[in-house]
C-alpha cells in the first residue's frame, strides 16, 4: 500500500506505522470498506492528520426476475429456481 501526501506533509516513521496500523486494522475489523486497498492518501486538517484508504470495490451483480430487481443472495427459492432454469441468449 502506497500513503501519499497531497499536501507536502513529510511524515516521520512514527506517523507512517501509525497510519498502516490504523488502516490494517480498519479493513481487519469492517470500519473501512476496501477491496484490495492499493493507497492512502494523506493531509494536514485542523484536527491534525487525515487520511482516506483508496482501493477496488466488488462489484455486486443485480439481477431482475418477474419484476423484481434484486441481488441474487435476497431471491427466495422459487426466485432462485427460476435464475436457474434462464435460457443464455448470448455469451456475455
Amino acid at each position: 500500500m502506497k500513503l501519499k501526501t497531497i499536501d507536502g506533509t513529510a511524515l516521520t516513521n512514527e506517523q507512517r506505522i501509525m497510519i498502516y496500523d490504523d488502516v490494517r486494522q480498519g479493513i481487519e475489523s469492517g470500519d473501512i470498506k476496501v477491496y484490495q486497498a492499493h493507497s492512502v492518501i494523506i493531509w494536514t486538517d485542523e484536527q491534525g492528520l487525515a487520511w482516506q484508504v483508496k482501493g477496488e470495490t466488488p462489484i455486486e451483480r443485480i439481477r431482475r426476475i418477474t419484476g423484481y430487481l434484486s441481488k441474487v443472495d435476497n431471491f427466495n427459492g422459487a426466485k432462485k429456481a427460476e435464475l436457474e432454469h434462464r435460457v443464455a441468449h448470448c455469451d456475455c
